[in-house]
């Protein structure tokens, strides 16, 4: 089969992913993932994604599963809570937008930092199909581009003890992110502002300022 569309979506509504490619998947398959040749109207009804070759305005899908992690005191099987925070943080950091808990859609290929954690992971280089997935990656990409400059605006007001370890930190990340070409990316082909990230980075750059100063002329030792 030629995989033309990947389409997103829970099949609950739809009883089971046979509507979608006319078959049950498989344990070993990703969930809510599919990759179809042709469209139906159940699978129009879900985010759809045309399959591309690489290029400019190219977008990469990456879709992982992390079915269980083996605790290393306890031996059990959990959760794996931790994981997928760690993975959400990377690939935020890498403008990407989230579908949902394991699929993220990123203006680069991202898919190392989920295999670092499982060896249950696909990726495509595509495009919004149609004008609802369209929107759909734009607000997603829009809310990532909030929660970073919401969590540098708070390092701003946190700067002591690891405090200041960190906020450099998160002006390292920044820097790297609005630098890299897929930032340009973002904007040219969503036409997401990345204002509130510069902005966020700006404020955070003067807070450690300023805190440099008032070390130096308290103590005559600097703080950084």
């Amino acid at each position: 089969m030629v995989v033309r569309f990947v389409v997103l979506g829970r099949t609950a509504g739809l009883r089971s992913s046979r509507r979608i490619i006319g078959r049950y998947k498989s344990e070993e398959e990703l969930r809510d993932v599919f990759e179809v040749s042709r469209l139906n109207r159940h699978a129009r009804r879900l985010l759809v994604f045309r399959v591309v070759e690489p290029g400019d305005d190219a977008w990469h899908l990456v879709s992982f599963d992390i079915r269980g992690v083996v605790g290393r005191r306890s031996g059990r099987v959990r959760r794996a809570t931790k994981e997928y925070s760690v993975i959400k943080q990377g690939m935020f950091w890498s403008l990407c937008g989230r579908i949902d808990n394991s699929t993220y859609i990123c203006p680069c290929d991202t898919s190392d930092i989920p295999r670092r954690y499982t060896g249950r992971v696909e990726t495509w280089t595509v495009v919004p199909h149609d004008p609802k997935t369209l929107e759909e990656v734009r607000s997603s990409v829009e809310s990532t581009v909030m929660w970073l400059a919401l969590i540098m605006n708070r390092a701003g007001g946190r700067l002591h003890a690891r405090g200041v370890a960190r906020a450099r930190n998160l002006l390292r990340l920044s820097e790297t992110l609005l630098s890299a070409p897929w930032a340009m990316k973002v904007e040219r082909t969503l036409g997401v502002p990345l204002k509130p990230i510069r902005d966020a980075r700006e404020r955070l750059a003067e807070a450690l300022e300023r805190k440099r100063g008032r070390g130096t002329l308290s103590g005559g030792s600097r703080v950084l």
